[in-house]
């Protein structure tokens, strides 16, 4: 007698069919495993932007931990006449 297979489907044996099954299982820890430190690292990166985007306006950080990040405003409003001496 001989058993046809439907077309679409794999017939193997059910030693090989638990292992597929436990190896999937295993794939599928690990996957979680990397997940969870994607999601560790993304918050990490979340404080560290944080941190880097604090200055001494925005936070009680003293404006000498600003560095050369600091703007400089300049407050003198434009003549319209040529630079240069006087004539």
């Amino acid at each position: 007698m001989k058993f046809r297979v439907p077309k679409g489907y794999v017939l193997i044996k059910e030693s090989e069919y638990r292992a597929l099954l436990e190896r999937l299982d295993s794939l599928e820890a690990q996957l979680q495993q990397v997940n969870d430190r994607i999601k560790e690292k993304d918050e990490r990166i979340k404080e560290l932007e944080a941190r880097l985007n604090k200055n001494s306006n925005n936070s009680s950080k003293p404006p000498s931990s600003d560095g050369f990040r600091k703007e400089v405003k300049n407050n003198r409003e434009k003549s319209g006449k040529k630079p240069g001496a006087q004539l």
